[in-house]
């Protein structure tokens, strides 16, 4: 069936159509997303607005709406989030803090819901091969005025997915890795999966400040920007 999380009406019919199956609902997986690459000076706000009502509001709407039907199988709600939650890299911003924002939900969720045997899993993928970028690649720009134009170009690679590390898991083969945190025994909580995530989160949790800013600013065209202001260009 059709289904856009961003669309209220889209989610009633969708849970219509479930309740109506008589099958009941074991697990509720929040999957749908997307990115936004900007520097922080220029975001465009209706657009950050909108990738928030996908990747945070979607999933509350869609837990609102399925919310009975789980809570009658004592079921599982699984949201995938992002280890770039716990992260700070340039340009990123945007779509860190509504995966932030996210994880912050969920395991709220988690302790609200308990009561009624319902259990919350929040997954933060690492370096996966999805078509996450496809949309905001296609659409990416910046000002010629923006005070980033003389690193457009490296921002651009962020945009496109070409920056990423070329280690990255498919998106079938992290499904299966997945799988026992969708169908498993376990209680939930946040859990890191795939190449790279058990290390970004260790790093955000134990490491001190200057390490990560120096990891995940290299190569980011930081360096090369401010050789541009000394210059005075």
């Amino acid at each position: 069936m059709a289904l856009d999380v961003a669309d209220p009406s889209s989610i009633a019919a969708a849970a219509r159509a479930v309740a109506d199956s008589g099958r009941g609902l074991q697990v509720l997986v929040n999957n749908a997303g997307g990115g936004y690459v900007r520097p922080v000076l220029d975001i465009d706000i209706a657009a950050a607005q909108r990738l928030f009502d996908i990747n945070l509001w979607g999933p509350l709407r869609m837990i609102q709406a399925f919310a009975d039907l789980l809570i009658s199988s004592r079921g599982r709600i699984v949201n995938v989030s992002s280890s770039a939650a716990v992260i700070n890299s340039p340009w990123y911003s945007t779509y860190a803090g509504s995966k932030a924002a996210l994880n912050t939900v969920s395991e709220t969720l988690r302790l609200e819901l308990e009561p009624f045997g319902v259990s919350v899993t929040t997954i933060m993928p690492g370096v996966i091969d999805s078509k996450l970028h496809v949309n905001d690649a296609a659409v990416f720009d910046i000002p010629p005025s923006s005070r980033y134009s003389p690193i457009r170009d490296i921002i651009a690679s962020n945009a496109s997915g070409e920056f990423l590390p070329k280690d990255s898991l498919s998106a079938e083969k992290f499904a299966e890795l997945v799988l026992d945190d969708v169908i498993g025994t376990g209680k939930g909580g946040l859990v890191s999966r795939g190449p790279y995530a058990s290390m970004l989160r260790r790093i955000s949790q134990w490491a001190p400040t200057w390490v990560g800013d120096y990891l995940f600013s290299q190569n980011q065209g930081l360096k090369e920007l401010s050789h541009a202001q000394d210059k005075g260009t």
